[in-house]
């Protein structure tokens, strides 16, 4: 309850933190921790630098666009392209003009090349007023910017980078929510996305928006994060599929709870560099661990497991969710799985020993020959419909389905 309400406080705080600053270290200690967490925050956002504003021009195509560009150091670099909202001054630094309703929907982008008809999907699906990327730094840039803006569909494109999580509370990342009507969450450390974003006003912004509408699309580490069951990283390595398949509760695998309630997401795993780092394994893993949050594995071993899905994506591929009819088609160049875990099908999940799974039923859709899946019924036309299975972590069947054939870095159909 504290996290949630650390921005509400801001408001309030920020006079008093005038007259307790600076603190001395008798005081720090008679704070009680949460009422401190508060203070320390408020002083940080207090104590930050003023917002440095550059508006300049860009050409797109020949033609001269606006360009504004805003940075507060070590908390956010925002760049925007396009009829971007005004910015302002410190008082009031980013004009809220809000955003009308849009139609919505999930891209499920698997990283790699970025996909061009998933943006021009967005801005059809979208309001139409500007798309936001959201990334943490250091290493984010705003490369997407010109890129999604030369497609069309957004008055605006705009790349957010938040370095700290204390910017996550700032009210010009909030009205940079508030303007936007289309969310797109690059590619990057979903770590630090879970770290910096959970539990704060940037979480509780896009899932506003898309009550608004917006669509809301991910690639790679954004991608991740758009799961019902997250991936969340957290640990200093990922596990590949080998590890995984012989011990599904490696202390290098960070399940946590859906990051944002999407449509169709509820019991979904999603994972991305699919065929090409081969993680059709540990996306296995991660849906036979996925429990109920009441019950132990031991428990639903004798009770019953709930079913669990998942989807795979390629790089250089997409799924585009409809949220209206749960349709999905696919975009790109590669392959999407769809795997279902049925809670009734006999398993071995324990810590330490090999991953045992008597079926499982999967659905891919392939770019080149197209094809559509319906999320609400779990049923596809137009791809491949197969069924594997796995003894103590060895595959007896085809994990990526018939006619499918790894070359090199890139995965084909033959």
């Amino acid at each position: 309850e504290i996290v949630y309400e650390e921005r509400q406080v801001w408001s309030r705080c920020r006079a008093r933190v005038l007259d307790l600053h600076p603190l001395t270290s008798t005081d720090m200690r008679a704070l009680p921790n949460a009422v401190f967490a508060l203070v320390a925050l408020c002083v940080t956002l207090h104590s930050a630098s003023a917002l440095v504003v550059e508006t300049t021009q860009v050409l797109v195509d020949g033609l001269a666009v606006p360009r504004v560009i805003v940075k507060q150091d070590a908390l956010f670099e925002y760049y925007c392209t396009g009829t971007c909202p005004p910015a302002r001054n410190d008082t009031d630094p980013l004009g809220r003009v809000g955003s009308s309703k849009g139609k919505g929907g999930t891209v499920l982008m698997g990283g790699g090349t970025d996909v061009d008809e998933a943006f021009n999907w967005m801005g059809i699906q979208s309001a139409g007023a500007g798309l936001l990327v959201l990334r943490t730094g250091p290493k984010g840039d705003d490369a997407y910017d010109e890129y999604i803006y030369k497609l069309g569909g957004h008055a605006y494109v705009a790349t957010l980078i938040l370095l700290q999580r204390n910017a996550s509370f700032l009210d010009f990342t909030a009205a940079a929510l508030v303007n936007c009507s289309a969310v797109f969450l690059a590619g990057g450390d979903q770590s630090t996305y879970w770290r910096q974003w959970v539990g704060t006003p940037v979480q509780l912004g896009i899932q506003e928006c898309v009550s608004r509408g917006c669509p809301v699309g991910g690639t790679s580490a954004g991608e991740a994060m758009l799961s019902g069951i997250v991936n969340a990283a957290l640990a200093v390595e990922s596990p590949d599929s080998q590890e995984a398949l012989q011990n599904p509760f490696a202390p290098d695998i960070t399940l946590r709870p859906r990051f944002l309630q999407l449509p169709y997401t509820a019991l979904t795993v999603n994972d991305m560099h699919f065929a090409q780092r081969d993680r059709n394994g540990r996306l296995l893993a991660f849906m036979a661990r996925t429990a109920r949050r009441d019950m132990t594995m031991l428990e639903m071993a004798a009770t019953g497991y709930p079913t669990v899905y998942g989807v795979g994506v390629d790089e250089k591929t997409a799924l585009l969710v409809n949220w209206d009819t749960g349709s999905a088609s696919i975009v790109g160049s590669g392959s999407a799985y769809m795997l279902r875990l049925d809670g009734d099908t006999p398993r071995e999940c324990v810590e330490d020993e090999p991953l045992s799974i008597d079926r499982l039923t999967a659905y891919r859709l392939d770019a080149a020959t197209g094809g559509s899946f319906d999320f609400s019924s779990w049923n596809g036309t137009g791809g491949v419909s197969y069924s594997y299975g796995l003894v103590r972590g060895q595959y007896v069947g085809t994990p990526y389905g018939p006619q499918r054939h790894l070359v090199g870095e890139r995965a084909t159909v033959v």
